[in-house]
Order: structure tokens, then C-alpha cells, then sequence
């Protein structure tokens, strides 16, 4: 991280505080967060997660098998990865049509540069999945990742330690 950065407000550039999250800072203040996620992902039972995915693709093949031809992406594997992931957070699913929705927005924001047009709608997407990241930390009691990684932070923590949680939670989904 000495010659390397990838946090560019070492160069002189400036990050958004959404987008301060383990992906873009450079040590020591990513060593904190990423040891905090990575300590909580290392305590999560992931037999029992892949067992549960397992059950979710024989569940979903099943409803899916007699209805013909279907977009596996779609149909299958989007939802699926949605699930697992809220699995592993420990959190409820968001309601898929309106999370493909914001996901969708933030994926084509990312061509901002080439269509101004796709920022706005983005930063709205992001805000909207930020509030929604907020909500797990306020009111999600059940075990996972999220669970850890909020008891090893403590309340406590520094307001900037808790940005940089929050935004990489929401990264991860």
C-alpha cells in the first residue's frame, strides 16, 4: 500500500462518503473494516449456508421444471443469489422486483460517463440500498455476518468506522 493506492484521495482525488468502503480504502483504515468482516465471514457456518442454497435451487428447479423453457439468469440464478446473500448477512431478502430494480440502476449508472443521463438514477439506487443497508443495522436480530461484524464494531465505534461498515455491507449486496 506504499506504492500502490486505491484510495484515490492519496493521488489528490476525492471519493463520494457513499462510496468509502473496504473496496477503496488503502491500510490502515481498510485493515479495520476488513478485518471486521473477514473475522465474521470466517465465524458463519457455511455448511449449513451451502445446505440451505442447495435446498433453495432444488425448490426453485422444481417449480421451474414443468413450466418449459426459462432464462436460467432470471429465473434461477439471480433470485438464488439474492437469497444467499441475504443468507449470509443474516438478513431478510429485499423484495426481488424492487431490488433488481435498484441493482439494475446502479449497474447502468457506472456507465455515467458515457450517459450522464444514468448518474442521478444511480445515486438515487445507491441512497435507496443504503437505507435499506441502515435498516439491517438498526432492526436485524438474526445471526450472520452483519450480526458479527455489529457486536466486533461496538457501539462505540468511531462515526467513520461505521460509514465504512455500512457502505461495505452495502457492496456486498
Amino acid at each position: 500500500h506504499e506504492t500502490f493506492a486505491r484510495d484515490p484521495r492519496r493521488t489528490g482525488g476525492t471519493v463520494p462518503e457513499p462510496s468509502l468502503s473496504v473496496q477503496t480504502l488503502d491500510p490502515p483504515q481498510q485493515s479495520r473494516v476488513r478485518s471486521l468482516f473477514m473475522t465474521a465471514l470466517r465465524a458463519q457456518d457455511l455448511t449449513a449456508i451451502e445446505e440451505r442454497a442447495h435446498h433453495l435451487v432444488l425448490e426453485r428447479l422444481d417449480v421451474l421444471a414443468g413450466a418449459g423453457a426459462f432464462d436460467v439468469v432470471a429465473e434461477l440464478a439471480v433470485s438464488l443469489s439474492v437469497a444467499v446473500v441475504a443468507d449470509v448477512l443474516g438478513v431478510e431478502p429485499p423484495p426481488y422486483g424492487e431490488f433488481a430494480a435498484v441493482s439494475d440502476a446502479i449497474m447502468r449508472s457506472m456507465d455515467g460517463g458515457l450517459n450522464p443521463a444514468l448518474v442521478e438514477p444511480g445515486r438515487v439506487a445507491r441512497q435507496h440500498l443504503s437505507d435499506l443497508v441502515d435498516s439491517w443495522f438498526a432492526a436485524s436480530a438474526r445471526p450472520g455476518l452483519l450480526d458479527r461484524v455489529r457486536q466486533a464494531a461496538g457501539p462505540d465505534a468511531d462515526a467513520l468506522t461505521r460509514l465504512h461498515v455500512k457502505n461495505t455491507a452495502r457492496v456486498m449486496f
